[in-house]
């Protein structure tokens, strides 16, 4: 299996603003969402597991890497949200 190495996060540009896109796409899709942070969670978690099937669809099925990277772009959107949540409270 192919080892991947951290490029230190050199290609933050194109990924932010495909993590900001998809924040858009969920605000235009559900609206501002209001729920607990355990209720983040959960979504959080539901959108990892899809992330570890693509990843595992991509490297053992040769599925294209394209769900992958989307999933981890929906996965990312929401830890950001909820880091959020959290610095909010840390800050006020």
């Amino acid at each position: 299996m192919k080892e991947y190495k951290d490029l230190e996060l050199k290609n933050r540009d194109v990924l932010f603003s495909h993590i900001i896109e998809e924040h858009e796409k969920q605000i235009n899709k559900w609206g501002v969402q209001s729920a607990t942070l355990a209720e983040w969670m959960l979504w959080t978690t539901e959108e990892f597991g899809e992330l570890a099937q693509a990843i595992g669809d991509s490297s053992y099925r040769g599925y294209p890497w394209k769900t992958a990277y989307k999933e981890a772009i929906q996965t990312t959107t929401l830890i950001l949200k909820i880091a959020e949540m959290i610095w909010i409270e840390l800050v006020t």
